[in-house]
């Protein structure tokens, strides 16, 4: 139903809005949306089919998971992830598909998982992560051993991408998933 008086009281104060200087706008929005970090994860398998995993520093309840951090502002998503990885291991990757995005239910955050693959050092041999100050340790696991329970959202990525790595002619779908609390 349209209201004449309503829509001339918006139309009122979008003429308002207009003339507050945009800076004084810009920060009249931030005060009142909400806000998100944006997180990027690396699902990446060694030639054996083993899972890079690490124990963060930082995390907490799930010390242990899939590798990868927070982006800087205007920083692309695969960029970011590249970062991360060398940051926390010194570890050179390739940035593949994106598997799944997760939105957190208490603390507002979104996480990219995106399938990656190692690139090989010069010198021929096998990648091995060289740890950070970030991490208490990293390395490659098989299924049947990982060091300890991941989150329910980096469990199902890792699985989600087990079934990818395992048919790679499959394409990759995106997944949406909600996330536990970290």
């Amino acid at each position: 139903m349209y209201n004449h008086r309503v829509n001339r009281f918006k139309r009122f104060v979008a003429k308002l809005w207009k003339l507050v200087p945009a800076g004084l706008r810009w920060r009249a929005v931030l005060a009142v949306s909400p806000r998100f970090l944006v997180g990027v994860v690396g699902v990446v398998f060694n030639e054996k089919g083993e899972a890079l995993l690490a124990h963060h520093v930082f995390r907490s309840p799930y010390a242990w998971g899939l590798p990868g951090g927070i982006i800087n502002y205007r920083e692309e998503l695969p960029e970011a992830l590249r970062r991360e990885m060398w940051e926390e291991m010194r570890l050179h990757i390739e940035v593949g598909p994106l598997l799944q995005v997760g939105v957190g239910d208490v603390w507002p955050h979104v996480t990219f998982y995106f399938m990656c693959a190692l690139e090989p050092p010069a010198d021929g041999g096998s990648p091995e992560p060289q740890i950070s100050g970030e991490l208490l340790e990293a390395g490659f696991y098989p299924p049947d051993a990982l060091p300890c329970a991941l989150e329910s959202s980096q469990a199902g990525a890792l699985q989600y991408a087990r079934q990818l790595y395992a048919q790679p002619d499959l394409p990759a779908l995106t997944r949406i998933v909600e996330m536990e609390a970290s």
